[in-house]
């Protein structure tokens, strides 16, 4: 009898858990993730799961979005490629990975701005540009926002692994024979492109070129594609201003006096400047002299006078006959 209790009590107990637990499926019967489809006009993507958050985008009636989550009348959906995300510039390297241990993904330049998700330590970055001390970067995967569910119809399930990611930058995925290569190519800092010498432009377009060429299936062939495009666009600026300067020759020797912070150029090549003149912290003229030791006023705010020589590259050249330090 005793034996029969117990296993009446263990049927029992069973039963329980399967009733208790099988409402669990109405959490699923979405099926997330699924496609969906936008069923009115300017539609706003919004950071978070109310009205009161930043809104990304309009969406159009018609547009297609992949459906991750649902929170109470607001569904969690992947952020489109042309969303601006934001990451602060001290937490990446130069080559656009993740150096903190978690790193917020933001929606504006600040850190009042709300988080659209999180990248974590070696994670890689697509940095499209420079917004002060923060880097707009393409959405990268887990970047996300929200819509209000009467705004949208589900059109199928899909599986997850169905998903489109973003490409994946890691060293890893290099084949042994493109990891040597690719370490040995310059780095550049796209909001500095302005302080690049026409020749050192035209030696990192070459170096990224003949990469892409030699590796077309590389795992960085769309970020490098993307900064050729910086690269190539900066040197037909100069290339316009030489063009403008032999077409108006009288912007060459002709006198100039001008105030600034003025510093060292260093070992550039293709170039007889020596010295630089920073206005408000911004490179501005390349400087020469013949008469004046340059070093001397070196971190020093001063006033030159001379006469621009050289307009062919990004600043002009001024040959400096005088010079006077400002107190």
């Amino acid at each position: 009898m005793k034996k029969k209790l117990v296993f009446f009590s263990l049927c029992l107990f069973i039963l329980n858990v399967v009733f208790f637990m099988a409402p669990a499926e109405v959490f699923t019967e979405d099926g997330f993730p699924f496609k969906g489809k936008i069923n009115a006009h300017n539609v706003k993507l919004r950071a978070g799961y109310n009205e009161n958050f930043t809104s990304l985008k309009n969406l159009k009636l018609g547009d297609d979005v992949i459906v991750l989550d649902r929170y109470f009348c607001w569904y969690q959906v992947k952020l489109p490629n042309d969303v601006s995300c934001y990451v602060s510039k001290k937490y990446i390297s130069n080559n656009g990975f993740v150096t903190a241990n978690q790193l917020n993904i933001r929606a504006g330049a600040g850190e009042k701005h709300h988080i659209l998700g999180k990248l974590k330590k070696g994670e890689p970055v697509f940095i499209i540009a420079s917004v002060g001390d923060w880097y707009r970067i393409r959405p990268p995967e887990g970047a996300s926002g929200w819509i209000y569910e009467d705004y949208l119809d589900k059109i199928s399930e899909i599986k997850t692994s169905d998903i489109p990611k973003p490409i994946i930058l890691r060293n890893e995925a290099f084949n042994t024979k493109e990891m040597p290569d690719y370490g040995k190519l310059p780095t550049i800092k796209t909001d500095e492109l302005d302080d690049y010498t026409t020749d050192k432009l035209k030696i990192i377009i070459l170096a990224y070129g003949n990469f892409c060429n030699t590796y077309p299936k590389s795992e960085y062939k769309e970020d490098l594609a993307y900064k050729l495009n910086l690269l190539n666009l900066q040197l037909k600026n100069r290339q316009d201003q030489v063009a403008s300067a032999i077409d108006n020759p009288n912007l060459l020797q002709e006198s100039i006096d001008v105030t600034g912070t003025l510093r060292d150029l260093g070992r550039i090549y293709g170039t007889t400047a020596t010295h630089k003149l920073k206005i408000k912290g911004r490179t501005k003229y390349y400087l020469n002299s013949s008469n004046i030791d340059l070093d001397d006023y070196i971190y020093k705010e001063v006033t030159i006078e001379g006469t621009i020589e050289d307009s062919s590259s990004k600043y002009p050249l001024i040959n400096v006959r005088q010079i006077e330090v400002i107190d």
